[in-house]
């Protein structure tokens, strides 16, 4: 539970892309993995950029979810105030407590 969101973190939520950079030519690579030579591509997984939201509970990658809990932290610090005065107690900037 972060800032009133549930949030589960899978590892397992990946999309597999395939890495050409080591190719001389990734027209020629294609070209010759249609008659079946073996090329220099290495299939690596990232992490998948969608949230799945499932009776209000959303499922991320980790790396996704911890850039998610930063930028809404980001916007909840915006509207907390730390008065020096009143040793604790946080309020909104518009006056409400919270």
């Amino acid at each position: 539970m972060f800032e009133g969101v549930q949030i589960v973190e899978d590892p397992r939520l990946v999309d597999f892309v395939e890495d050409w950079s080591r190719v001389r030519s990734r027209a020629r690579g294609e070209r010759r993995r249609r008659y079946g030579h073996r090329q220099n591509v290495d299939i690596r997984g990232v992490p998948k950029r969608d949230v799945f939201s499932i009776g209000g509970v959303l499922y991320m990658h980790p790396a996704i979810a911890d850039e998610a809990k930063r930028l809404i932290g980001a916007k909840f610090a915006h509207y907390a105030v730390r008065e020096p005065e009143t040793a604790g107690e946080v309020y909104m900037r518009n006056g409400f407590r919270w």
